[in-house]
């Protein structure tokens, strides 16, 4: 059984989250580069001019904790999907697809999930890195057993194209969300439709990515 933690110790933690709440709202509606470490600090209402470099180390390290921590609850929504999934007999492209982008529209739902899909795809304009990225310390179980299924299916795509395919499939994933999520903040009418219908087709346009040549 685990011990509760001190006062002192739960202080810490709220600095550190509140660091990270505020990092994600700067560069989710101002841009990554465009926002300082130290402006973040200050924003944070942190005394200590070196709390965050304590909490984070640097902008990477902060960047890194906020993707995480988002996928931790993403994650834990395709696992779920999964274990339904598995007990099935037959499953479409669709079916699979569904289950591994439904967590991430949800993440349209508060404002800290949108600051955290802005910056994903702030970072994949930049950089392929994090398509490859799972869990940090450990196995990405949820990837490992959506391959799986895939496999199952016989539904995995060809090792020449699959590199290229899962860059596309995440660029336009988190690239359509964040549209999304500016056009809703506007007064005019969204272009993409109304939650449900842009759901269904990101799922749709989703699924044609993933199909393997001549299925």
């Amino acid at each position: 059984m685990s011990q509760p933690l001190s006062k002192r110790a739960q202080a810490s933690n709220q600095r550190r989250l509140q660091i990270l709440v505020t990092a994600e709202q700067l560069f989710g509606e101002r841009g990554i580069d465009a926002v300082s470490l130290n402006e973040i600090n200050k924003a944070a209402d942190q005394k200590n001019t070196s709390a965050l470099h304590y909490h984070f180390g640097s902008k990477g390290g902060l960047l890194d904790a906020i993707v995480f921590e988002h996928y931790a609850s993403v994650e834990q929504k395709i696992n779920l999907a999964l274990d339904t999934l598995e007990a099935q007999p037959t499953l479409t492209c669709r079916d699979i697809v569904a289950a591994m982008t439904s967590p991430y529209v949800d993440k349209l739902d508060d404002s800290r999930g949108i600051n955290y899909l802005r910056i994903m795809a702030q970072q994949l304009s930049v950089s392929t890195d994090w398509v490859a990225k799972g869990r940090l310390g450990r196995d990405d179980v949820a990837r490992e057993r959506i391959v799986k299924l895939f496999r199952r299916e016989n539904l995995a795509l060809p090792a020449d194209v699959t590199e290229i395919r899962m860059v596309l499939y995440t660029t336009l994933l988190f690239h359509s969300l964040a549209a999304y999520s500016r056009f809703e903040q506007t007064n005019r009418r969204n272009p993409l439709g109304d939650k449900a219908k842009f759901t269904e087709n990101l799922i749709d346009s989703l699924v044609g990515v993933l199909v393997p040549p001549n299925v």
